[in-house]
């Protein structure tokens, strides 16, 4: 529960100063989608979806390559053809 906390921290400070995705800060505002890890991602829900940006179902995936040479596994941001950290 501490390492959940941390991380919610950490992703919190990122996505406010960077409009990356935000924390939510209530039940009602989380993303509906399933982490890798088997629990409920935390992060903030985009406009009316019940998803955030990055499980959003409706986005394409980032067309860029990381720097290990796979394929970025992010969605892309909304007109975009990349996620938020290959802008």
């Amino acid at each position: 529960m501490k390492h959940l906390l941390t991380l919610s921290i950490i992703l919190c400070t990122i996505a406010c100063s960077s409009g990356k995705p935000k924390v939510a800060s209530s039940p009602d505002e989380q993303c509906i989608a399933t982490t890798q890890k088997g629990t409920r991602c935390q992060l903030e829900v985009e406009g009316n979806s019940s998803y955030c940006s990055l499980h959003n179902p409706e986005y394409d995936k980032c067309q860029a390559t990381t720097k290990s040479g796979k394929p970025c596994s992010r969605n892309a941001e909304r007109g975009s053809n990349y996620c938020w950290q290959h802008q």
